[in-house]
């Protein structure tokens, strides 16, 4: 990259950081990336494929115990993603480790002791 009329306060061997941002959209779900997992999604009745197929969600709690919810993904920003369809606001969802996420089944009793995590930014 060359600069036009550089200032003369610029010397060689100098660097700079920038922020590139290439989408941007305001009122919009987001959840931390710690909360998004990849399961292997349930075989359907009938299905004989030998192929794996998986399905990317969260786990929402209902009643301290968790359930898979399938989400649509938008754009990520920083440490959060846009979640386009699947989730409302202010719906608990669980966050942790991703190894952990994929150790869970649906109805495994937990205590909650965070904040709403699904919110509009």
């Amino acid at each position: 990259m060359t600069l036009e009329n550089p200032s003369q306060r610029l010397k060689p061997g100098l660097s700079a950081s920038a922020d590139i941002i290439t989408a941007q959209r305001k009122s919009v779900l987001a959840v931390p990336i710690s909360s998004l997992v990849l399961r292997d999604k349930p075989a359907a009745s009938g299905d004989r494929s030998d192929a794996k197929k998986e399905e990317e969600g969260v786990y929402i709690v209902e009643n301290s115990r968790v359930k898979f919810q399938p989400v649509e993904k938008g754009i990520s920003g920083g440490m959060s993603m846009e979640i386009t369809s699947g989730l409302k606001e202010n719906q608990d969802i669980v966050t942790g480790p991703y190894a952990s996420l994929r150790e869970l089944k649906d109805g495994i009793l937990i205590k909650s002791d965070v904040k709403k995590d699904a919110k509009a930014l």
